[in-house]
């Protein structure tokens, strides 16, 4: 028989538990936004989960853990935030498709290999997207985004902004580290000279390719029938294939910033 766990009495101790809790809240149900995530709510998890019961009484007011509501839903925002980019979830169906391409690829040649960074940016780039348009995380984080950004000031140095700004800081770090240089170095591109080194290139292009991704998901949600596949003589011999538009907008932004590397032997 697992024992009780002992009361939490600190302040600092209610605070972790009472934000960890409205996290995993908005990380697990469809609410839009911290603005859902109420006292009643996280209380209920809290003795769902089997802590002593927490009340408004020991939390709320002056001198307790939070002056009002607003401000526990703007902490629990905050560090929401923090934890919504990890993009391993939402690339697991493109790697599984550029893994498939550069099975096939030729990469001993220049053609070879620009063709695989085009064949990448079907397969992996629609694979990509479709799995972002289903995923939870991704909706909340636009969410968050959107309150962010109509709000007035600078809204990128503090609180639900700073918080966001670090995470999407991160994420950009890791599409450099852990899929653009490595997918650079196999199929024997560099960085275009006028955005500097490769990694310089790189990065700057992660950045567009972050901007495109977000803007088009946010226009899939009201008009999905502008995203009809064309198809494009991209194949062997010409032979037609079917292209997602945001394939082909991924495409035009790659080969603007990066190339074949000549000196590859």
């Amino acid at each position: 028989m697992r024992a009780p766990k002992r009361p939490y009495r600190r302040a600092e101790e209610l605070r972790e538990l009472l934000v960890a809790e409205g996290v995993q809240l908005l990380l697990d149900s469809e609410l839009a936004d911290g603005d859902a995530v109420t006292f009643a709510r996280v209380f209920e998890r809290v003795e769902r989960a089997g802590h002593p019961r927490v009340t408004k009484g020991s939390v709320l007011g002056p001198g307790r853990v939070w002056s009002s509501q607003k401000e526990f839903q703007r902490e629990v925002e905050t560090a929401t935030a923090a934890v919504l980019l990890d993009i391993g979830g939402e690339m697991s169906a493109s790697l599984e498709a550029a893994t498939a391409v550069l099975g096939q690829a030729d990469l001993t040649t220049v053609a070879g290999r620009t063709d695989a960074v085009r064949q990448l940016c079907r397969a992996a780039g629609t694979a990509y997207f479709t799995q972002l348009l289903g995923s939870r995380t991704w909706k909340l984080w636009v969410g968050l985004w959107g309150k962010v950004a109509s709000s007035w000031g600078d809204i990128s140095l503090e609180g639900l902004g700073a918080s966001l700004r670090r995470a999407q800081l991160g994420t950009l770090d890791q599409l450099v580290d852990d899929l653009y240089r490595p997918l650079a170095q196999v199929v024997g591109f560099r960085g275009k000279p006028e955005f500097g080194t490769t990694d310089e290139a790189l990065r700057r292009m992660a950045v567009a390719i972050v901007g495109l991704t977000d803007g088009l998901a946010i226009h899939h949600r009201l008009f999905p029938e502008h995203f009809t596949p064309v198809d494009r003589p991209t194949g062997p011999g010409g032979e037609l294939q079917s292209w997602h538009p945001f394939a082909v907008a991924l495409e035009a932004i790659i080969l603007q910033y990066i190339e074949p590397d000549p000196d590859l032997a």
